[in-house]
This record gives structure tokens, C-alpha cells and sequence, in this order.
């Protein structure tokens, strides 16, 4: 069932679980619900919530960035450190461009007209709502005249209560340290710890893994101290995982992203799209609850 109240929110529904998309907020979503069970929910004092990270996820360090020789100076945006942070859509409108009784398709085109990202673009997401999954299909698009430089991510909190009891099976990856600006610092090690489901307890994490065996499609798994699981699954485009623990505990981001930690200065997996050219990408969840 869709249902759009007043176009500030659009809500679909299919059997027991509920997903209602932001329009306003940047195509983000502001609840979803699978099999009855509450996967993300608006919350207070979360920034960049459930959002779609374009033209680049994560951080870029001072804002600045060059490209076939010209300079670029975004503004700083992280909480105090000085960096941009999460790209330029997260407050745009998206328009709903197609609706059926079971998914939504939003867009956004930006005209290029800022100076700190003179680069036009077009932005499609597709959320695909089934009984116990969500598929999101991502297509970017340049309709400049000259090459854009991009990358992609997306920003989801899940709503766990208690993360001290959750359990996280990360693929296999390696853990990119970072400096106190939370930028990679040039250490890059083997992450083992999460190869298999293995409690959280008090860790803090905001961490960036990159993974180091694609496997076509690759998934985190995310176990609620009942033993329900979230599947959290990438395509091979998304070579990078930020998990995030905020202060509050009652949270945990896992955050795809098709490019690492201020890609636009160290070309970490950043991607390059050609005038009139698209690329599209698609990841997406599945709850299996306890019977």
C-alpha cells in the first residue's frame, strides 16, 4: 500500500513491514519496519540519518579537493574538525518521480551552480520494500559537459537498544586507522576480530574497513541480543564499511560506501563519470527473526 500524506513523507507498506522516505530530507528514510520488528525510527541527536551520501561519503579533509588541474574549497561541516562532511544532497528535496504498491523512486539533479562543485548531476534511489527485506537501486548520473569525480554511501542507524549485547560478522576486511581528524593515517591492518558473530560489549566504533575479498555480493551481519539478524549486504561497488557506535549505545550505523575516507584527495576507490554517462548500484537488508 503507498500512501502520501501532504508529500512530506511517503509510505509504503507489505504485510507486516513499513517504510516511510523523506522527500524533504533528502530522499532519507525516517522509519522502517521488517516483519513487525523496528529496524530505523527517527531519533534525537543523530545527524545524517538514514541519508544518501553524494557526491562523496564520510569526510574530506579541509574541505578542499583538486581536479584536471582546478582547485575546490567545500565548507567545513564536522562537528569542529575541519572537514567536509557527507557530501551535498542529505538537506536537498528529492521529487518522487514513480510510486507502485510496494517501492519509490525519488530524484534529485543538481545544476552545478556552486562554486566548491561546479559538476551537474542527477541522483535516482528505488526503495524496494518486501515482507522481510529492503533493496535500495542507486543510479547516478553526470548531466554536466565535463568528467565529475563521485562516490557513494549510505548512512543508516539501527535501532538496537542495547548495542553492548548486539553481535557484529563482518566479511572480510582490513581496519583503515585513522588520525584524531578521523582521516586515514596510512595503517592498514587485517581485522579478525569480527570474522565470525561476536559481541560488541563496550567497544566504541568509528571505523572504516575496506574489504579484502569481494565476494559479488558482501554482508555484514548484525545480531540482536534475542538472536533476530540484520543482513547488511553490498555489491563488490561498495569496497568499504564505516561502522559507527554513538555515544547513546542504543544504535549502530553500518555505512556502505563505494569510496574510502577523503577519496577526493587520496583517489581511494573514487570513481570518475563521464558527461551524459550513468552508474548505477544497488545493496540493501534482510531480517531473519527468531522463531
Amino acid at each position: 500500500m503507498l500512501t502520501e500524506p501532504n508529500r512530506t513523507t511517503v509510505q509504503i507498506s507489505n504485510h507486516l513491514s513499513k517504510l516511510t522516505v523523506n522527500p524533504k530530507r533528502g530522499g532519507a528514510i525516517d522509519e522502517l519496519v521488517l516483519n513487525g520488528r523496528t529496524i530505523i525510527q527517527p531519533m534525537e541527536g543523530l545527524g545524517y540519518e538514514s541519508s544518501l551520501l553524494f557526491p562523496f561519503p564520510n569526510r574530506l579533509a579541509e574541505g578542499k579537493f583538486s581536479f584536471q588541474g582546478q582547485s575546490f574549497e567545500l565548507p567545513q561541516n564536522d562537528d569542529g574538525r575541519p572537514n567536509a562532511l557527507h557530501g551535498l544532497v542529505h538537506d536537498k528535496a528529492f521529487e518522487v518521480t514513480a510510486s507502485s504498491e510496494y517501492s519509490v523512486t525519488l530524484v534529485y539533479n543538481y545544476d552545478g551552480s556552486l562554486p566548491y562543485f561546479p559538476f551537474p548531476y542527477s541522483l535516482q534511489v528505488t526503495y524496494t520494500l518486501e515482507a522481510t527485506s529492503l533493496e535500495m537501486n542507486v543510479t547516478a548520473k553526470n548531466t554536466g559537459n565535463q568528467m565529475m569525480p563521485w562516490g557513494f554511501g549510505w548512512h543508516p542507524y539501527f535501532l538496537v537498544e542495547k548495542v553492548d549485547e548486539c553481535a557484529l560478522q563482518l566479511p572480510k576486511v582490513n581496519k583503515i586507522h585513522a588520525d584524531d581528524m578521523l582521516l586515514p593515517n596510512g595503517k592498514i591492518t587485517a581485522e579478525n576480530t569480527y570474522n565470525t558473530a561476536t559481541q560488541i560489549k563496550e567497544t566504541e566504533f568509528d571505523t572504516c574497513f575496506k574489504l579484502s575479498d569481494k565476494q559479488g555480493l558482501n554482508h555484514t551481519h548484525l545480531y540482536y541480543p534475542d538472536g533476530s539478524l540484520l543482513d547488511i549486504w553490498q555489491e563488490d561497488l561498495f569496497p568499504f564499511i564505516q561502522v559507527y557506535t554513538p555515544a547513546d549505545r542504543k544504535t549502530i550505523a553500518i555505512e556502505p560506501m563505494t569510496c574510502g575516507v577523503n577519496a577526493f584527495n587520496s583517489g581511494d576507490e573514487l570513481k570518475f563519470l563521464d558527461s551524459g554517462n550513468d552508474w548505477s548500484m544497488r545493496f540493501g537488508l534482510t531480517y531473519s527473526g527468531v522463531e
